[in-house]
Parts: structure tokens; C-alpha cells; sequence
């Protein structure tokens, strides 16, 4: 490991990812995709350590929520090199792909992080979040539906986990295409994040957080109609997720409907009592309304959470 200060950090990984089912029925090409985000991951955390380490000799260190945002969007990876490996299961022949890279992180992407806004890095460290743990459910799912097929003993039952292998398959596609969305999104390239939120969506019309993303790119780009469109088909999705409502409330109010942002900001921390950003936001309408008592109540709610904007 080379780790260098003043200009950059470089790493070495590797992952393991067994092909989605065996070797006449498998889809090689997924499994070969596996192991190099599981690779990808691995030098995504080592690479964070050092960079957190960068952050605290510059005093600006950063959290591990902002470590992991910044990491996984300036994370340049090369010398990819994937081998099969093969193993056998059930008495059929299949192959573990093994993958290996290296990769590099410009320190400088910790001083442009420093120059944004509040309300960017919120939504980068919510994107990158969300992204995650989609990323996390749907290895977990992969791998279960492996141990499945390890166990299962008739055509019919290989049949539907292959079935379900596929719809997982797809779902990681739409998870990459989210992740490359995110990436343009931290670049400002906002139309080009659009792009890839809606080829994840042609995947998979079903993903809450794709929607959320595409809804902010849009309100970034005063689109204000698209943004809540996606927000409502978000919140259609899953009712029980923060987030779009706070988002919503943020077009309705800068669109001046400070009533209608206060109601999604209430459902926000109705749901999520913790959220501060949805307090100061609702704080900053009810200040505009003139209710100054409540407005302070709810700007002490988010500073006692955390809140520092």
C-alpha cells in the first residue's frame, strides 16, 4: 500500500463471486461483475481509512458517513484481472470467479469536498447510503439464492432459483447504473445522472432510491414539476421513507407553498424523529410564515441532533 500525503493513495483488492447458478445454466458474466464490485468495495474501504487519516492531518476530518460519499465517488480503479476458480456443488460442475485491481484516490477530492455546499454533501451521503445498502441486499439475496440451489433437489426447484437468480442479476444492473448516476451527480453533471437514473429505472421501475436521485437531479436543475413527480412515485413505493417527503417539502417551498412543505416536513420526522434537516427545514417556513416561536423550537430540535448548516 502506497500512501502519499500531499497527492494521492493507491490500493490493491480483491472479491470473490460465484457464477449465478453452474456452469450449463449460470450467467458467467454476472458472476465475473460480482467479484469485481466485491473488489471494488474492499479497496474502497481500505482506501477510506487513509483518507480519513488525510482528513485529520489537514484538520477537516471528515465523518465516516462523508469518508464513504467521497471514497466511493473519486475511486479510480485499473488493472482489473479476473480468474475462474473452479468448485462443485450438488455434483455439478460450476466456477468462483476471483477478481483483482487496483485502485486510487486523488486527495485533492477531499479539499473539493470541503468547497460544497451543505445541502450538496446531505444529498451525496444520502445517495451514497442508500446506495449501499441496496448494494449490501442484493449480495446477501445473491448469495442466498446460491445456498438454494447448492440444496435443491428437483428440475422444478433449480428452475425457480434460476428465475430468481435473474431478477437479482438484474437488479445489480440497475444498482450499477444508480451507482454511475450518483457519480455524475457528484460531478454536476446533472442531465447525464438523469440518463443513468432512468436506464436503473428500465430495469427495475420498482427502486424507491432511483426515483429519489432522479428527483433531486431534476430540482438541481429547476425542474421542479419532474422532481415532485418522482418524489410522489417514491413515497408511492414506500410510504415509510423520509427522505422524498423531505425532498418534496424542499420544491414546495422553494416554489413558496410553505404550507404544503410544512405537511411533508411533519411526515418526515414523523417517520424519521431524528432527521435534522427536516426540523431546520421546517423551522425556515415557519420562520417565513412569521411563527418565530416555532421556528427556534425546530431550529434547537436540529442543532440538539446534530445540525451544523
Amino acid at each position: 500500500m502506497i500512501y502519499d500525503l500531499e497527492k494521492n493513495h493507491s490500493t490493491n483488492a480483491d472479491g470473490f463471486a460465484n457464477c449465478s447458478g453452474l456452469i450449463n445454466g449460470g450467467n458467467h458474466e454476472f458472476g465475473k461483475k460480482r467479484a469485481q464490485q466485491r473488489a471494488e468495495r474492499d479497496a474502497q474501504k481500505k482506501a477510506g481509512v487513509a483518507l480519513k487519516t488525510f482528513s485529520r492531518s489537514i484538520n477537516s476530518e471528515l465523518t465516516d458517513e462523508e469518508v464513504s460519499a467521497v471514497t466511493n465517488n473519486i475511486i479510480k480503479v485499473s488493472d482489473v484481472k479476473i480468474v475462474p476458480v473452479p468448485f462443485e456443488a450438488q455434483g455439478e460442475a460450476g466456477l468462483m470467479y476471483r477478481a483483482t485491481l487496483k485502485a486510487t484516490i486523488d486527495t485533492d477530492g477531499i479539499y473539493a469536498w470541503l468547497k460544497r455546499d451543505d445541502k450538496e454533501k446531505v444529498t451525496i451521503i444520502q445517495q451514497n447510503d442508500s446506495l449501499q445498502d441496496a448494494i449490501q441486499k442484493n449480495d446477501k439475496l445473491a448469495e442466498d439464492l446460491k445456498e438454494q440451489y447448492k440444496r435443491a433437489t428437483s428440475e422444478a426447484e433449480k428452475n425457480r432459483i434460476r428465475k430468481q437468480m435473474s431478477d437479482a442479476d438484474r437488479d445489480f444492473l440497475a444498482n450499477q447504473k444508480n451507482e454511475e448516476g450518483n457519480k455524475l451527480y457528484y460531478a454536476k453533471d446533472y442531465h447525464g445522472a438523469i440518463k443513468l437514473y432512468n436506464e436503473a429505472i428500465e430495469l427495475n421501475p420498482n427502486l424507491t432510491d432511483v426515483y429519489n436521485n432522479r428527483g433531486v437531479a431534476y430540482d438541481d436543475l429547476g425542474q421542479y414539476e419532474r422532481a415532485i413527480q418522482d418524489y410522489n412515485k417514491a413515497i408511492q413505493l414506500n410510504p415509510n421513507w423520509f427522505l422524498p417527503y423531505n425532498n418534496r417539502g424542499v420544491v414546495y417551498d422553494d416554489l413558496g407553498q410553505k404550507e404544503r412543505a410544512i405537511q411533508d416536513y411533519d411526515k418526515a420526522v414523523q417517520l424519521d424523529p431524528n432527521y435534522a434537516d427536516a426540523y431546520n427545514n421546517r423551522g425556515l417556513c415557519y420562520q417565513a410564515l412569521g411563527d418565530e416561536a416555532k421556528a427556534q423550537a425546530d431550529f434547537a430540535k436540529a442543532k440538539e441532533l446534530g445540525y451544523n448548516g
